[in-house]
This record gives C-alpha cells, sequence and structure tokens, in this order.
C-alpha cells in the first residue's frame, strides 16, 4: 500500500508505528514542512531511503528538509547501522529515539548534522564499541543512553567534545574493565570536575 503524504503539507505530527514497513523511500516526508513529531517505532525497517518501517538502514538524505521536526522516533525496528549524512536535514531535531533496534555502528560524524540534538536514546542495541568520533559536533548534548548494549571499552576522548553533557547512561554492558579503560576512567573524571565547577 502506498501512501502519498504530499497532499498533507500542514501535517504537524505523523504515527506510523506498529506496521511491518520495511523501508522508506527517499524524499517520502520531503513535503512534510510542518511536522514536528514523527514516529516510526515497533516497524521492521531495515532501510529508511525515504519511508517505511522495519528500518535497517537509513540512507543519506532519506529525510528531507524537515526543519520544524522536535522528535524522531525510530525505535524497534531493525536498524543495524547509523552513517553520515543519515539526518542531515534535521538541524534543530532535539530529540531522537534509537533504542532497541540492532545497530552495531555508529560512524564517525554520524550526528554531526544535528547540533540542536539534545537527548539520544540508543538503548538495548548491539553496539560493541563507539567510535571516538561518533559523537562529535553535538554541543547541546545532554542526556545519552548507551545502555544495554555490548560495549566493553570506550575511546578516552569519547565524550569530552559534549560540553553540555548532563546524564551519561552506561549501565548493562560487559565491561572489560583492564588497562584499556584507565584513559577512559581518567578522562570521564576529568569531564566530570570540568562539569561541576
Amino acid at each position: 500500500m502506498t501512501i502519498i503524504l504530499a497532499w498533507y503539507r500542514d501535517l504537524i505530527e505523523l504515527t506510523m508505528s506498529s506496521n511491518l514497513m520495511t523501508m522508506v523511500q527517499p524524499g517520502a516526508f520531503s513535503n512534510l514542512i510542518q511536522i514536528g513529531v514523527l514516529n516510526l517505532r515497533l516497524n521492521n525497517l531495515t532501510t529508511i531511503k525515504s519511508d517505511s518501517n522495519s528500518i535497517t538502514n537509513i540512507q543519506s538524505g532519506a529525510i528531507l528538509n524537515l526543519p520544524k521536526m522536535r522528535e524522531l522516533n525510530l525505535q524497534s525496528n531493525q536498524i543495524t547501522d547509523i552513517r553520515p549524512g543519515t539526518f542531515s536535514n534535521l538541524p534543530n531535531l532535539p530529540r531522537l529515539r534509537l533504542s532497541s533496534n540492532h545497530i552495531t555502528n555508529i560512524w564517525p560524524g554520524a550526528f554531526s548534522s544535528l547540533p540542536q540534538l539534545r537527548w539520544l536514546d540508543m538503548c538495548s542495541n548491539q553496539l560493541t564499541y563507539i567510535q571516538a568520533d561518533a559523537f562529535s559536533n553535538l554541543p547541546q548534548l545532554s542526556y545519552l543512553n548507551l545502555a544495554s548494549n555490548q560495549i566493553a571499552t570506550i575511546p578516552p576522548d569519547t565524550f569530552l567534545d559534549l560540553p553540555q553533557l548532563m546524564k551519561l547512561v552506561l549501565l548493562n554492558n560487559p565491561w572489560q574493565c583492564d588497562c584499556r579503560m584507565v584513559a577512559f576512567s581518567l578522562s570521564s573524571a576529568e569531564m566530570l570536575t570540568n562539569t561541576i565547577k
């Protein structure tokens, strides 16, 4: 079934959760210039080229020209990968839900086009490692949830470029508390000290 969303230019909230969508075609939401909330949770998205549920991969440019978007909910899909450019047309997005997917990798700069992002939930995925630049250019990020993944170690400077970070949730990960984590521990202590001042 195809739904033509171009006819609904004044739509401010769209919930398409609990469908069997597997792909979103490029430009699927491009005419929804007033949209504030897009909820695609509980689908089987594997690819977001533009619109679909059951997403596994969100291709660059899939979500076009949505400057008023306040929340993007992609939780409980099949997303495996977050690449740079995925969210490039959401410059004012403050809230992003990517929890309960199958994300194993966050590419460096994947969120760099989201300078207004304040809240990012990536819990209950399959992340094993966080690349140092995965959270670059997120000056407003104050909440980051990476709980219930498979993270064993974290590079020392991973969170240092997040000046507003107030809550970092890392519980329920299989930590390898060895020499590789010493640098992270020391940089985290320095980050907390600088935040408290």
